[in-house]
């Protein structure tokens, strides 16, 4: 980020989170660590779920659905 600008989206290569699915409503929570957002990605509930993902200090944790 630059002047408090976005820069293009990119995808990370290896990261658990990337999918094809059509993602959307990204929520970051205050300190940074967790990662709430809907996803179409395949293996949910149904057309599109909601989803949460955990940074640690290792890295990202592969998301999780969370039930309906």
């Amino acid at each position: 980020m630059t002047d408090d600008r976005l820069g293009v989206p990119r995808s990370i290569p290896g990261a658990p989170l990337n999918s094809t699915a059509a993602e959307q409503q990204p929520g970051l929570s205050g300190g940074g660590r967790i990662l709430v957002f809907a996803s179409s990605r395949s293996g949910g509930f149904g057309g599109t779920d909601i989803w949460v993902s955990t940074r640690t200090l290792g890295g990202g944790q592969p998301h999780e659905e969370l039930a309906p």
